[in-house]
């Protein structure tokens, strides 16, 4: 298999695995990221992005779900904090609330993104745990 093949099958994955069931009313799909040696370093549950306007009524009931099924799952959170304001989401940019770590390494990040005029929330299971730095 070439490169670009290899690069075609990993990014042809991304978006195409969907939840059965809703979490707090909305449909989330799976996308990976990969190692320079092609191990999976990386996998997000994504919802699907919605507008900005819709951050308190629908991505909020969403993200509560989430907490209470990663808290289930993997018991409580080793941080925890409340959902980022709006107005404090950056473009580009993804905002944990949540991490939990993983008893056979890795860890699970919960928190919010934003995209331009849209915001979404995202679950990030990572096979290295962040990086946690102290602010003054």
């Amino acid at each position: 298999m070439t490169g670009n093949e290899a690069f075609i099958g990993r990014t042809g994955l991304n978006g195409i695995f969907q939840t059965r069931k809703k979490i707090g009313g909305l449909t989330a799909s799976l996308y990976f990221d990969w190692n320079e040696t092609g191990n999976l370093k990386e996998l997000n549950l994504q919802t699907d992005s919605l507008p900005l306007a819709a951050y308190k009524t629908q991505l909020e009931p969403c993200w509560k779900e989430c907490i209470e099924l990663l808290t289930s799952l993997y018991g409580d959170p080793q941080q925890r904090g409340a959902m980022t304001p709006i107005n404090s989401l950056t473009n580009g940019a993804f905002f944990p609330s949540h991490y939990w770590e993983l008893t056979k390494g890795g860890a699970v990040l919960l928190g919010t993104a934003r995209e331009g005029s849209t915001c979404q929330v995202v679950v990030r299971f990572s096979e290295k745990k962040p990086i946690v730095v102290e602010i003054r």
